[in-house]
C-alpha cells in the first residue's frame, strides 16, 4: 500500500500580539503594579515529519482535516502551579486563572493551513507575592455552556479534566454546535517517564519582560480533538473470496446478491426464498453503542503496558506527544440501581432517518475506549457489549410481478423457524398452529343453538386468533424481557393471542359432558404457545441489519482491538456481506446490536483508522 503522510491539524494558532490594552478589553490586564509578565504560545498537532520516523507499528498514515475541523474561533488558557492548582494570571479582584483569545478569521495565508503556524502573544499580571505559572492548558473553541461553567472562577487542573460534554453531538452539528459545526480541542495527553503529561510545562524562560524576548522563548501546546470520526463505504475487494457484489435489478436501482456464508470448504450458495434470488438494499448507516459523553481531557494510566495492543503496537508514543488509548467515563447507578453506561442505542426508523451515505457520509462519535480484555462475551452484543458498533439498516427484496404483469421490485417478509424459511407471516402461522396441533391442541370454546338447543362447540385455533410480538412490546410473553436486562435475543419474535383471539374463551379439554370446565387466560395460552414453539425470526417487510464493532489497534482478543479514541478517523470499507442480518419486527423499538444465533450471517471489512492518523487493519466479523 502506498502510504502518505499528511498532518491531520496544526492548530499552531499563530496569535497576532496584542497589545497591553487589546488584552484588558478582552478581560485581561489593567497593570495596579502587578508584576507583569510576556508568554508565547504555539498551539501545534504532531508536525508531518514526524510521521516519516518511528510511529509504533510503522504503517501510520495522517489525513488532513477539513477546514471546517480545522477551524478555531476562539481559545480560552488556563493557567495552573506546579500541583494543578489554579494560578492566578489577572491583577484584579477576581483569581480567575484564564485568558481568552478570539481567533482571526484568517492570517491571511489560506487559513487553516496545515503548514502555517499561529502563535499566541499573552501578558499576564501576577500580584508580586504569587508565584508565576507553571502549567499551561489550552481550550479550543469553548462552547458558552464551558465559558459559564468557568467564569469568573479559579479552576483547577483537576476540576478541568472532569468537565464533560457530549463532543461528538457539537461536531455533528447539534445541540450549541446547532448553526455550526463546533470542533473542542484540547492539550494532547500521553505519558513520559512513567507520568501522566496532562498540562504543558511553563519553563522559567519562557516569561519575559518584552514581547519580542518571549517570542524567542514560546511555548508549544500539542492539542487535538475532543471527538472520533467515522466513515464507512461499501467497495468491491480485489480478492476473490471477498467480495460485496452488486446487480443492477428489474427497477434499474443496485442491489447486493445475497449468499450464504462458505462453511468448511463448501462454497457459498445463492439465498433463494422458493424459485427467488434474495437481495439486499442498504439505505444508509450509523453508529450505535455510542458514548453520550466524553471527558474534556482524555484520561490515560502512565501503567499501562507497552504492549497494551499487542507486541506490534504502543498504545503510547511521546515523541509524537499521543496515546492511542484511553479511560471512559465510568458507569454510574441510577435510582433504580441499574448500571448506566452512557450508552446511546437507536431504533431501525431512527438509523433510516439519519442514515449517513456510503459514497460520502461521515460521522463523528464520542471517545469509546473500555479498559476490558476482548473476550467473546464481550462481542456478543448485548447492552453491557462496551464497544461503539457501526450498524447498517436494509430491507431484503425479492424481483416479481405486479398484478398486470409488470416486473417489480418488492421487500420479502422471510421468516424462520426451527430451520425452516418461509415467506410471510400468514406461512408462518400455518407452521406454528400445525406444529401445536401435533403438540397437544387448545380449543376456543363457544355455545350455538341448533334447533332449540344449546350445543357446546370446541374450534381448533385459527391464523386469524394469533399474531405476534416481541417480548418487549408486550408483557404478556413469556420471556417478559426488560429494556434494562442485559439479555440475548430481542430480535425474536413470540406467537401470541390477536385481539380477537384474546377475547375468547380457551380450553384444553374438548369434551362437550365436562362439567365446572378450566378455561385458560390469555397469559395462560401465549405460555402454552411459548413453552411448545418458543421464539421465531421474522423480517418484517424485509427489514434487517448488521453491524460490527469499530476496530482500533493490536491483536485480536488484546486491548485496543475494538474500541474508539479521540482524534482518529475509522475509515471502514465493506468488503463483503454474506446472510440475511438480524431480523427486524418493530422498526421503533430500540435495537441492542445481536447476531442472530445459528445463523450463517457474515460481513468483511477492511478499515484504516485515521487520525486524523489511519493504520491499515484488516477487518472481518462473523455471526
Amino acid at each position: 500500500m502506498k502510504k502518505s503522510f499528511i498532518l491531520g491539524f496544526i492548530a499552531a494558532l499563530a496569535f497576532s500580539a496584542c497589545s497591553n490594552e487589546e488584552l484588558t478589553t478582552d478581560g485581561g490586564v489593567n497593570g495596579n503594579g502587578s508584576d507583569q509578565k510576556h508568554l508565547t504560545v504555539n498551539i501545534v498537532s504532531t508536525p508531518s515529519s514526524r510521521a516519516e520516523v518511528g510511529d509504533p507499528d510503522g504503517k501510520a498514515l495522517y489525513e488532513e482535516g477539513t477546514e471546517t475541523e480545522n477551524k478555531v474561533s476562539s481559545v480560552r488558557f488556563f493557567f495552573f502551579t506546579e500541583t494543578g492548582a489554579a494560578a492566578k494570571v489577572l491583577a484584579t479582584n477576581n483569581a480567575v486563572n484564564y485568558l481568552d483569545w478570539a481567533a482571526p478569521a484568517s492570517d491571511g495565508v489560506n487559513m487553516p493551513n496545515v503548514e502555517k503556524t499561529l502563535e499566541a502573544h499573552l501578558v499576564i499580571n501576577t500580584e508580586k507575592e504569587d508565584k508565576i505559572p507553571a502549567k499551561i492548558v489550552a481550550v479550543l473553541n469553548p462552547t458558552s455552556s464551558f465559558l459559564t461553567y468557568t467564569n469568573g472562577k479559579a479552576t483547577s487542573l483537576a476540576t478541568l479534566q472532569g468537565y464533560t460534554n457530549n463532543y461528538a453531538s457539537l461536531a455533528n452539528g447539534e445541540g450549541e454546535g446547532v448553526a455550526n459545526r463546533v470542533f473542542i480541542m484540547y492539550n494532547s495527553i500521553y505519558a513520559y517517564g512513567g507520568s501522566v503529561i496532562d498540562a504543558t510545562d511553563i519553563p522559567v524562560t519562557a516569561f519575559q519582560p518584552s514581547e519580542e524576548l518571549a517570542k524567542a522563548n514560546p511555548v508549544n501546546i500539542y492539542v487535538e480533538r475532543t471527538m472520533a470520526k467515522v466513515r464507512v463505504r461499501l467497495s468491491e475487494s480485489t480478492a476473490t473470496e471477498e467480495k460485496v457484489t452488486f446487480v443492477t435489478l428489474c427497477d434499474g436501482k443496485p442491489a447486493i446478491v445475497l449468499k450464504n456464508k462458505e462453511q468448511e470448504g463448501v462454497p457459498a450458495a445463492p439465498i433463494m426464498i422458493g424459485e427467488k434470488q434474495v437481495y439486499l438494499r442498504l439505505s444508509g448507516w450509523d453508529v450505535t453503542a455510542e458514548k453520550g459523553h466524553a471527558y474534556l481531557s482524555k484520561r490515560i494510566n502512565p501503567e499501562w503496558k507497552t504492549d497494551l495492543f499487542g507486541t506490534s503496537e504502543k498504545w503510547n508514543y511521546s515523541p509524537y506527544f499521543r496515546s492511542y488509548w484511553a479511560q471512559n467515563i465510568p458507569a454510574t447507578t441510577t435510582e433504580d440501581g441499574q448500571t448506566d453506561n452512557d450508552q446511546n442505542y437507536y431504533s431501525y426508523d431512527a438509523i433510516l432517518a439519519n442514515g449517513k451515505s456510503y459514497e460520502n457520509g461521515y460521522y463523528y462519535t464520542n471517545e469509546n475506549a473500555p479498559y476490558k480484555e476482548a473476550t467473546s462475551d464481550m462481542l456478543s452484543g448485548a447492552k453491557v457489549e462496551p464497544f461503539t458498533k457501526v450498524i447498517m439498516a436494509g430491507t431484503l427484496v425479492c424481483e416479481g410481478k405486479d398484478e398486470k404483469g409488470n416486473d417489480i421490485v418488492e421487500p420479502i417478509t422471510l421468516c424462520k423457524y426451527a430451520g425452516l424459511t418461509v415467506a410471510g407471516t400468514e406461512a408462518l402461522k400455518t407452521t406454528l398452529l400445525n406444529q401445536i396441533r401435533t403438540n397437544g391442541m387448545i380449543y376456543s370454546v363457544s355455545n350455538e343453538e341448533e334447533n332449540g338447543v344449546t350445543k357446546t362447540v370446541f374450534s381448533d385455533i385459527a391464523p386469524e386468533d394469533v399474531t405476534f410480538t416481541t417480548a418487549l412490546d408486550s408483557k404478556d410473553a413469556a420471556t417478559d424481557v426488560d429494556e434494562s436486562e442485559q439479555t440475548q435475543g430481542r430480535y425474536y419474535v413470540y406467537l401470541i393471542l390477536s385481539e380477537s383471539g384474546a377475547k375468547k374463551k380457551w380450553t384444553q379439554d374438548n369434551n362437550p359432558e365436562t362439567e365446572n370446565r378450566e378455561y385458560m387466560s390469555a397469559t395462560a395460552v401465549n405460555t402454552y404457545f411459548y413453552d411448545r414453539i418458543g421464539q421465531c425470526s421474522v423480517y418484517r417487510g424485509g427489514r434487517t441489519y448488521y453491524f460490527f464493532p469499530i476496530r482500533h489497534l493490536g491483536e485480536s482478543g488484546k486491548v485496543g482491538y475494538y474500541g474508539v479514541v479521540r482524534n482518529h478517523v475509522y475509515d471502514c470499507n465493506i468488503t463483503k456481506i454474506a446472510g440475511l442480518g438480524t431480523p427486524v419486527y418493530n422498526p421503533g423499538q430500540t435495537i441492542w446490536p445481536e447476531t442472530p444465533i445459528d445463523e450463517e450471517t457474515y460481513i468483511a471489512a477492511k478499515i484504516n483508522i485515521l487520525s486524523w492518523r489511519v493504520v491499515p487493519n484488516d477487518y472481518k466479523l462473523e455471526w
